[in-house]
């Protein structure tokens, strides 16, 4: 907060891109029964970047479908990693 009552705009907007972000990491979390490891979601300007890593393509696959299904309003760099079991 800023004097005379006056709300920081970064500090709003830092609060709703935690919100998001959140929400995101949630939904891709119960999507895929938390099969991505490593996970890390972050929002970049009009960006959703996710990263991490899984077994298989599909996985992969279901994270861009949520991301974009339930925040179209974003662009959506998907870094996950796949790496098949040895």
């Amino acid at each position: 907060m800023m004097k005379d009552g006056a709300m920081d705009i970064t500090a709003i907007v830092g609060a709703r891109d935690e919100e998001l972000v959140e929400s995101i990491a949630s939904a891709i979390r119960q999507t895929t029964g938390g099969r991505i490891r490593g996970m890390r979601v972050e929002a970049e300007a009009e960006s959703i970047v996710v990263s991490g890593i899984t077994d298989s393509y599909y996985n992969k696959q279901l994270v861009t479908r949520v991301v974009l299904e339930k925040f179209s309003h974003s662009t959506l760099h998907n870094n996950i990693s796949v790496v098949p079991p040895a």
